[in-house]
């Protein structure tokens, strides 16, 4: 019972002494005003301006093309015939016959006049000559004169067979040249050959007929009888 009065005295002391502090502060809030709240000017930020920086060009060093050295390359030294001019358009041919690779004519005085290729010197005649007949062959021409002797000219050096060697003392009424030999016809229509001979093309049947028309190919000859029939030699063992 005694604890009890003690516990409600307790408690209200303790309210009234909570009563009185209220009261104090209130006092003390009248007498003191309470500051003012001092405003803070609001201060608009500024931009900043940022720098616009153009971009520099980056200079970029021209490579000028260092030229590139190309070798030289001298050219091998291969045999290329030698080209001779063609006739003038002015000189008026009356005959022509080609030979593998030049080709000769005969003007109206009778002079030759030749062509193309000349490395054996099948194009170049002698000057000086008249002719009634020429025929060129691989490399070597031979002409024929007003009085029936044959000359030769060309097939120098390793091209050399004695197809521009006609024989002493003959003369004759037809000429043909074949690639590395030569034939003709006396004036009695027999027929006579010289130069290469490894396909028998120098090499005319002895039948005692008479001929009246000679032709030379590579390594073969043909002639026409006087009853037309043909007769031919050379070409063993390739055209026969």
């Amino acid at each position: 019972m005694f604890w009890n009065s003690m516990r409600n005295l307790a408690g209200a002391v303790g309210i009234f002494v909570a009563a009185l502090g209220a009261a104090v502060l209130v006092a003390c809030g009248d007498s003191q005003p309470a500051p003012t709240a001092t405003p803070v000017p609001t201060v608009a930020p500024t931009a900043t301006p940022v720098p616009t920086v153009a971009p520099t060009a980056t200079s970029v060093p021209t490579v000028a093309p260092t030229a590139t050295s190309v070798p030289t390359v001298a050219p091998t030294a291969t045999s290329v015939p030698t080209a001779v001019s063609a006739p003038s358009s002015s000189a008026r041919l009356v005959f022509i016959d080609n030979g593998t690779f030049h080709t000769c004519g005969l003007r109206e005085d009778g002079a030759a006049v030749c062509t193309f290729n000349d490395e054996a010197g099948q194009s170049s005649p002698p000057d000086g000559e008249a002719f009634t007949a020429v025929s060129g062959g691989l490399a070597h021409t031979c002409g024929l004169r007003p009085d029936g002797t044959v000359v030769c000219w060309g097939a120098a050096g390793e091209y050399d067979m004695g197809q521009a060697s006609p024989p002493d003392g003959e003369t004759f009424a037809a000429i043909s040249s074949g690639a590395a030999h030569t034939c003709a016809l006396r004036e009695d229509g027999t027929p006579v050959c010289w130069g290469d001979d490894e396909q028998g093309q120098s090499s005319p049947p002895r039948s005692g007929d008479t001929l009246t028309t000679i032709t030379s190919g590579a390594v073969h000859t043909c002639a026409l009888r006087e009853d037309g029939d043909r007769i031919c030699w050379g070409g063993v063992g390739i055209i026969r």
